[in-house]
């Protein structure tokens, strides 16, 4: 399994500020900066909920074993100016997100999450080399 060091975790997914985890109306919105090395959309999977989890005190908030309909409801912005959703996603492969770069994920709050929350955040993904790391954060 990879390692993801804290200090680049931080600098992923910032406490404070526009790119800290927040709502934005019905969503749970989580900007990722790319600090690392550039990520390319190689290979899409046919059921891109296999792929990834994401778990929020305990619970599933998207993916894996979220429900159907949060994966229909939910979108990706990469560097602003493309949209993925679950009806366009496989046109993200051969995308490359260039370091100095962000993407948000907009996942709807069907947990009820509320601004000042404390969570637990553990992201699962789902690969050959899978990838798992975990965060505590203040919902801004």
């Amino acid at each position: 399994m990879s390692y993801i060091a804290k200090i680049y975790l931080d600098k992923m997914f910032p406490k404070k500020g526009e790119d800290a985890i927040h709502l934005e109306d019905d969503y749970v919105v989580f900007p990722m900066n790319n600090v690392i090395n550039p990520i390319e959309a190689s290979d899409v999977p046919d059921n891109i909920n296999e792929f990834f989890e994401i778990i929020v005190n305990g619970k599933p908030l998207a993916g894996k074993n979220a429900p159907d309909e949060v994966f229909e409801d939910m979108k990706l912005v990469w560097e602003e100016d493309k949209e993925f959703t679950s009806e366009n996603y496989k046109k993200a492969k051969g995308q490359v997100l260039p370091v100095g770069n962000k993407i948000k994920l907009y996942i709807p709050n069907h947990l009820d999450l509320e601004s000042g929350q404390k969570l637990k955040i553990e992201v699962k993904i789902h690969q050959d080399a899978p990838i798992t790391f975990r965060l505590r954060r203040k919902l801004a």
